[in-house]
This record gives C-alpha cells, sequence and structure tokens, in this order.
C-alpha cells in the first residue's frame, strides 16, 4: 500500500519568505532552534546548507535545513522545526520521513545526523521516537544522534482522506 504524504518540502521563495520567517516555536523550545530568519540567512552564505519549508497543502507549517557533504557522505539536520500552531497533528513525524526520503537519494548517504541539547523543551525524546540513536558524541553540550537510512521503522504515515 502506498501511503500519500500530507506534506510537502518546497523551495522558500521571495514571496514566501516572511510566511516562513514567522513560524515559530513554543516558549519552552525557543532556546532549542534558532528563528527561522536567521537559519535563511546562514544558509545563504553556506554553500552546503539546505534548505527547504515544510508545507501541508498551501499552509507553511515549518522548516527544515539540512548540512551536505555529499564527497564525505555525510548528512547533518541542521535546523527542523513545526509551528507551535500545527505541533499534535503528526506533522513533525511525517516531515521527518520526507526528509530522510530526500536524503536516502543523495550520493553515498547512510546516516543522517543532528544534534541536540538535552532539557526541558528538548526535542531529544521526539527523535528517539523515531529511532535515532545517541552516538556516545557530545560536541559543545549537544548530544549527537544517528539514524541509518535504510531503517523504515519510523510510524505510519496518516494518508490523505
Amino acid at each position: 500500500m502506498t501511503i500519500t504524504s500530507r506534506l510537502a518540502l518546497r523551495e522558500i521563495t521571495a514571496d514566501t519568505v516572511r510566511d516562513i520567517c514567522d513560524l515559530t516555536t513554543t516558549k519552552a523550545q525557543e532556546n532549542f532552534v534558532a528563528p527561522n530568519a536567521v537559519s535563511i540567512a546562514e544558509a545563504y552564505f553556506c554553500k552546503e546548507a539546505w534548505f527547504r519549508a515544510i508545507y501541508c497543502s498551501d499552509t507553511p507549517v515549518g522548516f527544515v535545513m539540512l548540512h551536505q557533504q555529499p564527497d564525505k557522505g555525510e548528512y547533518f539536520l541542521w535546523r527542523f522545526m513545526i509551528d507551535q500552531a500545527h505541533h499534535g497533528k503528526g506533522y513533525g513525524k511525517e516531515a521527518m520521513r520526507l526528509i530522510l526520503d530526500h536524503v536516502r537519494t543523495q550520493p553515498d548517504a547512510t546516516v543522517l545526523k543532528l544534534s541536540c541539547v538535552p532539557g526541558e523543551g528538548s526535542p531529544e525524546e521526539f527523535y528517539i521516537k523515531l529511532g535515532f540513536t545517541f552516538t556516545g558524541e557530545i560536541e559543545d553540550g549537544e548530544k549527537i544522534y544517528t539514524i541509518a537510512l535504510d531503517y523504515h521503522g519510523l510510524p505510519p504515515i496518516v494518508p490523505i482522506a
């Protein structure tokens, strides 16, 4: 059975950038992810950055940014957020599946890495539930997690009705 995603990863354009910059996290999450405006600005000065808005139909619901080093086969989830108004809808899990599907298409990609600071409001438990595992590494107070790209154990996507 093929499951169709309700979400799509789309390029951010001059027409959509303000809407993406207006997406917000909860107060508890503010210390764990940079504002989208900062991320987009950083991406324009980093050739390894790949970033997209996460949409449900025509509504922007989130943002993702990867650091890609295909020559090393390394892909790192730099930023990931779902707007606080859209929490609890399963968009985070669904968007992560789209992100993993994207990375799987990249040259020599075998794992996706990410880092997060533990603490109240941290996305750490979210990532663990998706199948990411702690590598034992800690960089600048952030725990490094990884998921093998051949892992398909993510919770199922809710089909479009």
